[in-house]
């Protein structure tokens, strides 16, 4: 159910964003992050890699910090739309490395 809320969100933003004059860089911001999260997803769940995985969270967050700062310079509505994402962003981050703590020798078999 998470997962629809914020993808709904996430695409009022763009669409808000991509109204806008000049918004081709914070929409390509916005596909990089959307693209990220699909390498997340299959490296957690798929390939089982935690550390990978752990990397990929990282790198994601900072893609939806930097998305949101991109909106904000377009649309201020549309950059509070992906704060959901950004909170849900830290949470699996902090989540992604508890597991890795707990199972230091893991890549999850």
């Amino acid at each position: 159910m998470i997962w629809a809320v914020l993808y709904v969100l996430m695409s009022l933003a763009a669409s808000r964003v991509a109204a806008q004059p000049d918004s081709a860089f914070a929409l390509g911001l916005w596909s990089l992050q959307i693209a990220i999260s699909t390498l997340w997803s299959a490296a957690f769940f798929g390939l089982h890699r935690v550390r990978t995985g752990a990397v990929i969270i990282a790198v994601l967050w900072a893609a939806v910090l930097t998305t949101t700062l991109a909106f904000l310079a377009h649309d201020g509505l549309a950059a509070l739309m992906m704060v959901p994402y950004l909170a849900w962003g830290t949470f699996v981050l902090a989540l992604n490395i508890s597991v890795l703590r707990r199972n230091p020798q893991a890549e999850m078999t």
